[in-house]
């Protein structure tokens, strides 16, 4: 399965419940859609890290921040629906003490913040 189909997906059963359907939904298309032709495993965590990254640059943090969020989502979904059983590119790694986890690090997130 690819990305762009488990997104077309994700639109159908799962954006149209949201309240802020509209907005989800564009922002999967102007984020996420670059990855549709790859297969869920294939994409990286030095793919998402620079994705972010470029667009933390062009559109600012939150806007890439809000796409992360997205593709994670997505992502969790797809285990969900056991679509995908594989490690995701955005597991998040817990600190040694037990505190709540990040997709990346801050400087991964915003490196000009």
């Amino acid at each position: 399965m690819t990305i762009g189909e488990l997104r077309a997906l994700y639109d159908t059963n799962h954006v149209v419940n949201l309240k802020d359907r509209l907005g989800t939904s564009r922002r999967l298309q102007r984020y996420v859609a670059q990855f549709d032709a790859l297969p869920l495993g294939e994409l990286t965590k030095m793919q998402v890290v620079s994705w972010h990254q470029e667009i933390g640059r062009t559109r600012g943090g939150t806007a890439a921040n809000q796409a992360l969020q997205q593709l994670h989502a997505m992502y969790a979904r797809a285990q969900d629906w056991e679509l995908y059983m594989v490690k995701t590119p955005l597991t998040a790694s817990r600190s040694s003490r037990g505190g709540r986890g990040s997709v990346l690090s801050r400087a991964a997130r915003c490196p000009t913040c």
